[in-house]
Order: C-alpha cells, then sequence, then structure tokens
C-alpha cells in the first residue's frame, strides 16, 4: 500500500507477502473480487469513498459580468476561473495521476508550468512549445520507491519516458509526440500516447494543447469466487470477464505569457474531459465509475542569467499542492544544478534535488544533456529511500530559422571593401517581409585576426558548443583588420536560442563586398565598465583618478623591435582599447609614447614619435575621432625603472593611453 503525496490518497498495489495478498480500498462495502486473494490482479483502485451511489460533485459557478481590456487577459483570466473551479463529481478515481516527469522539471520541485522551455512542455504546458526553436528528443527512466520490500518476482515499479518535439515557424507552431509507460511489474501498466501542439497567439501570448489516449491493462486473476464468495482457483474472475484492458481519450491545454524577458506565467488545465478508465463490470450493483482526475495549474518563472526560479500551485479537486524550485547553471563548465520543494494537502511534503550534464560528441553538432533528479517524500510510504530519475536530452542542429531572413550590414564610420574591414558593424535583422525582425535583438562581439571569423560569447553559454546569444533585436559585431589579399570574409551565422543561452551555428554565409547604407545607425558602444574589464583582461594597466583614466600597455607587447609597426599581437590589446575610448565619446585623449636609452637620445625620441601616431591611426581607423586625440613622444625622458637591466629596460618601453574626464 502506498500514499500518494500529490493527493495523499490511497493506492493500492497487489504484493504477494507469504500465501497471502490483499489489496485495500477506503470505504464501504466492496466486491469480493477486490478484497483479497492470491495472485489477484492489483486493481490499482484510486478512491476517495466507494459506494452505490454517486454523490453530486457539481462545479462553482464562474463569475460573468467582469470586464478587462485586451484580449489575451481575457483569455487568462477565462482559463484561469475554469481552471480552479472544476470539480470531479466522481467517487473513485483512476490513475494516469500528475505525479511529475522528467528529470530537469522535477529537480526543481516539478515546477514547470511557466518555464515550460524545452521538449517537457510538452507534459507540463503544452503552449510552451511555441518557445522552442530546435527539435529535440528526450527520454528519462524513473525507479520509484527502490526501498519497498517486493517479492523477488516483483520488483520494478517505475515509470519511462519518450518524446519528440520539432518545431516550424511561427505560423505554424511546434508539435511533438511523446509516450509515458508507468508499470508496477506485470500486474498493471498504464501508457499515455500524447499528441502536443503549441502556437504564438500573439509576441508573448501561446496557445497548447494535447490530444491525449491513454491505456490502462491488468494481469488477469487466476482465482475468481463462487455465488457464495467462496475463492476457487482456475475460475474467472468476473471483473475481467469483459476483458483486461481499456482505452479512453484526454485532452489538456495551456496558456503562457512571456511577461517581460525576465517573466513567464503558464497555465494548464489537464484531463479537463476527465475520461472514465471504468472496467465494465457485469454486476451493476458494484459498478463504479473511474474517472480520470483534471487538475488545474499555474505557474510563474522568473529567468535571469545562470538562474531560473519557479513555482507552480496545482488544484485538483479539494486539495491544493504548491512546487517550487531553482536550477543554476554554472559559468564556464556545461553543468547545472538544482533544488525544489513541495507541500500542501493531506501532509503533502517533498524536497527534490538534480544536477546535468551538457556535452558535444563527435558530430559537433547537436547537443546531449544528461539528467538526474531524486525526489524524497516526508510523507507517505515508510522506508522508500526517495525516487530517482535518470533522463537523456538531445537538441538538434540547425535550429529552426525562424531568425532573420536577411542581414543588412550596415558601417557607421567607414566604406568597407573588398579585402579589408577595420570598423564596428552593424547588424540588423529583416524578417521574410522586410520588416525588423524581433527575435533578434542580443548585442555579440565578434572578434577575429584570420581570415574567418567566429562569434564569441556575450554571455557564457550553456553548454559547450561553439556558439553566440542572440535572441532578436539589432545585434553588433566587431571585426578586426582582416590583411590585404583576403578576398572573402567568411561569417558563421548563428541559430536562434534554447534555452536563452543554447544557440548552435546554423549555416556559413560568405560576403563578397561590404558598403555603407544610409544613416541614421545607433552607434554600437560597450558599457564603459565592462570595456574597461575587458582592457585590463588583454594586458592593459588601468589606473582612475578624478581627472583621467590612464591605460598603459608595455611597447613590448604592441611593436616589433626598433620599429613603429603594429604587430599582430597589438590589434587584440588596442582593439579592447578602443572600446574604451569610444565608450566616453567627448572625452580628449592624450597618446604618450616612451622608450629605454639602449640607443641615442634622437632616435630614441623620434621611434617614440612614430609610435604614438601609429597608436593614434588605429584608433583613429577604429571610429576614434582624430579631432579628439593628441600623440606625444618622450622618447628615454621619463623612465619609471632603471635602464641599467633588461627588465627595467622593457618597463620603459611602454605606451600610455590618457581619457581626460
Amino acid at each position: 500500500m502506498e500514499r500518494n503525496n500529490n493527493t495523499g490518497k490511497v493506492r493500492c498495489i497487489m504484493i504477494k507477502i507469504a500465501h497471502s495478498s490483499w489489496l485495500m480500498v477506503h470505504g464501504s462495502r466492496i466486491p469480493p473480487c477486490v478484497k483479497a486473494g492470491r495472485d489477484l490482479a492489483p486493481g490499482l483502485i484510486w478512491a476517495d469513498k466507494v459506494q452505490k451511489s454517486r454523490p453530486c460533485g457539481g462545479s462553482p459557478k464562474w463569475r460573468q459580468n467582469v470586464k478587462f481590456k485586451g484580449r489575451a487577459l481575457k483569455i487568462l483570466l477565462f482559463l484561469l476561473l475554469s481552471a480552479f473551479s472544476i470539480q470531479l463529481p466522481a467517487v473513485c478515481h483512476a490513475s494516469f495521476l500528475d505525479i511529475g516527469m522528467g528529470p530537469r522539471a522535477l529537480g526543481m520541485g516539478g515546477a514547470f508550468t511557466g518555464l515550460a522551455d524545452d521538449f517537457m512542455a510538452s507534459y507540463y504546458n503544452p503552449a510552451g512549445l511555441a518557445q522552442i526553436t530546435n527539435s529535440q528528443m528526450g527520454l528519462s527512466y524513473a525507479l520509484l520507491f527502490p526501498g519497498l520490500d517486493y517479492p523477488a518476482e516483483r520488483n520494478d515499479i517505475g515509470d519511462g519516458f519518450l518524446c519528440y518535439v520539432r518545431p516550424f515557424d511561427e505560423k505554424v507552431g511546434a508539435m511533438g509526440v511523446s509516450w509515458i509507460n508507468r508499470h508496477a511489474s506485470t500486474l498493471y501498466t498504464e501508457n499515455s500516447y500524447i499528441f502536443s501542439y503549441g502556437r504564438k497567439l500573439t509576441e508573448r501570448v501561446s496557445l497548447g494543447v494535447n490530444f491525449k489516449i491513454l491505456e490502462l491493462h491488468y494481469a488477469e486473476s487466476q482465482w475468481g469466487y463462487d455465488p457464495y464468495y467462496n475463492w476457487i482457483e482456475g475460475m474467472q474472475d468476473p471483473l475481467f470477464s469483459k476483458g483486461t484492458s481499456v482505452l479512453g481519450i484526454s485532452f489538456d491545454i495551456g496558456f503562457f505569457v512571456a511577461i517581460s524577458r525576465n517573466w513567464s506565467v503558464g497555465i494548464c488545465l489537464k484531463d479537463f474531459n476527465q475520461p472514465d478508465m471504468n472496467l465494465q463490470s457485469p454486476d451493476p450493483e458494484y459498478a463504479v465509475n473511474n474517472y480520470v482526475s483534471s487538475s488545474s495549474k499555474i505557474g510563474v518563472s522568473y529567468r535571469a542569467g545562470e538562474y531560473s526560479v519557479s513555482a507552480d500551485l496545482t488544484s485538483r479537486r479539494y486539495d491544493y499542492f504548491v512546487n517550487s524550485g531553482i536550477e543554476w547553471r554554472i559559468s564556464g563548465i556545461p553543468v547545472a544544478v538544482r533544488g525544489g520543494f513541495g507541500f500542501g494537502s493531506r501532509s503533502y511534503r517533498q524536497i527534490t534535488a538534480g544536477a546535468s550534464y551538457v556535452f558535444t560528441p563527435w558530430d559537433n553538432q547537436s547537443s546531449y544533456q544528461l539528467d538526474y533528479a531524486f525526489i524524497y517524500p516526508f510523507s507517505g510510504i515508510d522506508s522508500a529511500f526517495g525516487s530517482h530519475r535518470m533522463g537523456l536530452s538531445i537538441i538538434f542542429s540547425p535550429p529552426l530559422k525562424t531568425g532573420a531572413a536577411a542581414l543588412k550590414f550596415i558601417t557607421p564610420s567607414t566604406r568597407m571593401t573588398l579585402g579589408g574591414i577595420s570598423s564596428r558593424i552593424i547588424i540588423i535583422a529583416q524578417d521574410a517581409q522586410g520588416k525588423p525582425d524581433k527575435n533578434f535583438n542580443d548585442t555579440v562581439v565578434l572578434y577575429t585576426t584570420s581570415r574567418s571569423a567566429k562569434f564569441s560569447e556575450a554571455e557564457a553559454p550553456w553548454s559547450d558548443v561553439r556558439s553566440v546569444a542572440v535572441t532578436s533585436g539589432v545585434g553588433s559585431f566587431y571585426f578586426k583588420d582582416i590583411r590585404s589579399g583576403a578576398p572573402i570574409i567568411t561569417l558563421y551565422h548563428a541559430g536562434l536560442q534554447i534555452d536563452t543561452q543554447q544557440i548552435f551555428v546554423d549555416e556559413v554565409i560568405q560576403i563578397m563586398e561590404l558598403k555603407d547604407e544610409p544613416r541614421p545607425v545607433k552607434s554600437a558602444v560597450k558599457d564603459p565598465e565592462r570595456a574597461k574589464a575587458e582592457a585590463k583582461a588583454a594586458g592593459a594597466v588601468i589606473k582612475e583618478t578624478g581627472d583621467e583614466i590612464s591605460m598603459t600597455v608595455q611597447g613590448d607587447a604592441l611593436f616589433e623591435a626598433g620599429s613603429a609597426s603594429l604587430s599582430a599581437a597589438a590589434e587584440d590589446i588596442l582593439g579592447r582599447i578602443t572600446d574604451v575610448l569610444k565608450a566616453y565619446p567627448k572625452n580628449k585623449i592624450i597618446i604618450e609614447c616612451h622608450n629605454d636609452a639602449a640607443g641615442d637620445q634622437r632616435t630614441n625620441l623620434e621611434l617614440s614619435e612614430k609610435r604614438a601616431d601609429a597608436a593614434g591611426a588605429f584608433f583613429s581607423g577604429r571610429g576614434v575621432g582624430g579631432d579628439r586625440m593628441v600623440t606625444m613622444g618622450y622618447g628615454e625622458d621619463e623612465p619609471v625603472a632603471s635602464n641599467n637591466t633588461n627588465e627595467g629596460r622593457a618597463k620603459n618601453r611602454r605606451v600610455v593611453i590618457i581619457l581626460i574626464k
């Protein structure tokens, strides 16, 4: 016997103990065929009370004459009111209860209705399928209550899940197909075949539906009873006189609303038609309607950077349950950890934990994710040691091309010709109708010193793939100089978001020539603090006072020995300093170059002046106004260390860029 943690109802499983087995059901008079007997099929009956007549359940009437502005708000309110007002009038419940599915979701306490951002949306909220832009497949298996003392031949209570989701364009939406199998050894099996569909109604509101075929199967008993209720081996159990299986059809409906970039809300009404999964009884006196209970869920989710927090409220008949959880995608490694809890009616309490590992195997295309979840109940079955769930999911590449139908390259200040690029580029994504694409907006920076460029990571990626996080609007890309003689610039065009951070390389486009486009164009300027942090990481020594910001770079890192020509390595660090200068567009700039005393004084002075001019030309070529800059060469006149040692002379060879506040 077990107590379901979600409902508190007793679920009775036929387990052979010594020479007898028993099945327990709450209530009054029970047909002998479900009272006791050796090797009797379990029957798995969910019941509040078994009696001859059905009480009237009734549903509270919806309040009317309530006016709200906005069609989306009306739809949400209607669904919310209906979801939490419908009550099941039946007295006995079939299984197919919502005990949760998928290790990622259950690792977060089972709170997934308002998140619903992967293939598990087909189970928790089909409206979330509209978020998916890559085809996905997932499977999982759960070993339920491993601490129970089963007979050796019947030692398996578990469930499995298999799902495939395929997104199409926004006009069509996304579709999925799933299979859920739950079983108690060979005694009892239930299967759910789910066909899911989700589509955006507006930019922020999505609708989803599930069509489900439900199947129950019982193992036939070798025992029956005579008219005097005596059990006789070999007699057919009248409970199964018309078969041991039953089929039913059920429906789910869900809504998903992206309130903002970070906040989202989901609502789902599951099994709202409440199918009757009862075996046809030969004795009408003991017939019991075996309805699948409907349940109503509302969930809210908050996503920010590496964290996602979710909470769900579930209503099932007269019971209410709260589930909540958090997910942390650890920066720098393809690992996520999760934790959650739940509490509610009938002393329902549980805690959960989980983790994921993401990897890209030999094909370097699709992303694979291993998931684990542990669920420990504080109510229900004793000594069960919780439940364990394992899963594997695959996110296929290339993604759905819901992004830009065309990319328009605009340079804010300089003309780019074949063979050389020396400025920042603004990329405006357009949809198939030529309008700005709202699915393309995050700023992404691209650095390269070779003929073919790769996207850099503007945000820490969720998985270890060559990718870039681009979701919608206007994106900016920074190209370093491509040396003359390179006739073609190759860009790797990224696909769109999976988990707001999982993006995969989609296709390669070749740009033969780039030209200016009409103004005005917004300048792509980095945040000052971020720009300074990147310059510092590249090797610049930055000092800031109330009057100025000085950025010092050792000369050996910028110039060839005895030359004013910039080295290949100089382009990286000076490119980062360029971002700092652009972050302060109205401030004056002084470029000072210093040398050691290795040569004669005049030679050192001339070399330092030429090097200062070379640095100024570099900045000017990248959009820093020449009227802002002053270049100065000091030769060997202002040493910061002794010129008698190699270490000291290296410190004296330096370039100092001063930004006057």
